[in-house]
Order: structure tokens, then sequence, then C-alpha cells
């Protein structure tokens, strides 16, 4: 095959494939290496989620801020931590999980703050505009 008829062809699978967002390629790529490792530890898949949580010399560790709301780490059948490191980093990480409405309830308080902050933000705005959209007042002078 020829430099030009590899190029071809790799445009062509590139067009059959279709368009997804950053957020979109990093998610598929997140779970797929997440749902791997709780098949291959043969963990719960359905009434936790998971996370991985850093230990790293120079910057501490977030483990002890995830145990505080909830979340165990993971221990395998031989009852060892789940664990990986960062090859160009050195970063040691543990597997971490939390039950499912533990995790959802978390979600649901973060979102009514942001809410309540949204809404407070809004009702300084201007109020021809629906809630979304109410941000507060600009205040612009031209300096002579």
């Amino acid at each position: 095959m020829t430099d030009q008829t590899k190029k071809d062809h790799a445009i062509s699978n590139a067009a059959k494939k279709p368009i997804l967002t950053a957020r979109q390629r990093a998610d598929i790529l997140t779970n797929k290496v997440k749902v791997d490792i709780i098949k291959k530890h043969k963990l719960d898949e359905n009434g936790f989620k998971y996370r991985w949580a850093n230990i790293n010399g120079a910057t501490g560790s977030n483990i002890d801020k995830y145990e505080q709301v909830g979340y165990d780490i993971c221990l395998d059948e031989e009852k060892k931590t789940i664990t990986r490191t960062g090859q160009s980093t050195g970063i040691t990480q543990y597997l971490m999980r939390i039950p499912i409405e533990l995790f959802k309830e978390i979600q649901y308080h973060k979102l009514a703050e942001v809410r309540e902050i949204e809404e407070e933000m809004g009702k300084k705005g201007n109020n021809d505009l629906p809630s979304p959209y109410m941000y507060g007042d600009v205040v612009s002078s031209v300096i002579k």
C-alpha cells in the first residue's frame, strides 16, 4: 500500500466515525478503563460509583477528603488495595468507591448550591429576562 493509499484509507475510516466532543471522548476512555478494572477485580458494577484518588509525596493525599464523604478504598479478592501509578508522573492512585445512592445525594446538594447562587445572581438582573439569563448589572464608564 502506498503512502497516499494509506492516507486515503485513514481519511475514509475517519469519515465513518461519529464526531465526538472532547468530553465524550474523555468519558469513553475513562469509563472503559474503570469498567475493565471493575470487571478484572470482580467489583460491584451497579451499586457503586468509582474514582481514583491520588497519593503523592509532594502534594499529599486526597484520600482523607474522599473518606470523609463516604468513599472507601477498594480491595481485590486477596484483600490488597487496587492501585495504579502514572508512568510519567509517578503518582500512585488508589481506586475508591461510594454507594451510588450516597453519590447521587452529594451531587444533588452540589447542584442545589449552584442553583441557589444563580437564583441570587438573577435577582439583581434584568427582570425582562427569564431567570437563567439574569446575572446582574454591568456598569461601564468612559475615561476622558
